[in-house]
C-alpha cells in the first residue's frame, strides 16, 4: 500500500519514526488497529501545527502600531483585553505575551458576538481587572470602549449594550510619529 503520508509529521523530534509508525499502521490488515485513539491523534498533531501556524501569521497581519498603542493605554492604567469569535491566544504570539489583561473565547463561552453573553463575560472579566468596580450592567458605557473590525458584531453589539465603540476597518501601513 503505497503512500498514505504518516499525518501530520510536525512538531518536534522523531518525525520520521513517528510517519513510518503511522504509516505501518495504516497499512496493517486487521482494521481494528484504525481505531479512534488514532483519529484523534491525527486530529491533534494536524490541529497542532495549524495552531502554532496560526498564531505565528498573526504579528504580520496587525495593525502597525498597535502594541505600541496597547502599551500605552496600559501605562494610563487602562485595562485592556479581547474578545473573539475564534481560538485565538494572544499569549501564544510572539512579543504579545501577558499584554492584555483578559482574554474572551466565544467558545468557551458556547455563543459567539455579536451576542450579548459574549460581550457580559468579556465585562465581567474587565471588572475583576477593576477590583469588582465599573457600575452594573447599565453603567457599562461610561468606563468601556470597544474596538473592533466587524461593524455588526462588534460596534452594533457593543453600541446595544451602552458601549462606546470604535470601528477599525483599514490596517494602517506607516508609523505615526506619536499617539
Amino acid at each position: 500500500m503505497g503512500g498514505g503520508g504518516g499525518g501530520g509529521g510536525g512538531g518536534g523530534g522523531g518525525g520520521r519514526e513517528e510517519r513510518t509508525t503511522t504509516t505501518q499502521l495504516l497499512s496493517h490488515p486487521d482494521p481494528n488497529l484504525f481505531h479512534d485513539s488514532l483519529h484523534r491523534r491525527f486530529a491533534k498533531e494536524g490541529f497542532s501545527v495549524w495552531h502554532a501556524g496560526r498564531h505565528s501569521a498573526i504579528v504580520s497581519h496587525l495593525a502597525v502600531d498597535a502594541l505600541e498603542t496597547i502599551e500605552y493605554l496600559k501605562g494610563l492604567g487602562v485595562v485592556v483585553g479581547t474578545i473573539t469569535n475564534g481560538n485565538s491566544e494572544p499569549d501564544l504570539v510572539e512579543g504579545w505575551e501577558g499584554v492584555f489583561d483578559f482574554h474572551v473565547k466565544s467558545e468557551d463561552i458556547g455563543v459567539g458576538k455579536p451576542s450579548r453573553s459574549v460581550f457580559d463575560r468579556a465585562v465581567e472579566e474587565g471588572r475583576k481587572c477593576l477590583g469588582g468596580e465599573g457600575g452594573d450592567m447599565g453603567e457599562v458605557g461610561g468606563w468601556w470602549v470597544h474596538v473592533g473590525d466587524d461593524l455588526v458584531k462588534d460596534c452594533v453589539a457593543g453600541k446595544g449594550m451602552g458601549m462606546r465603540t470604535v470601528w477599525v476597518k483599514v490596517r494602517t501601513t506607516e508609523r505615526r510619529a506619536d499617539f
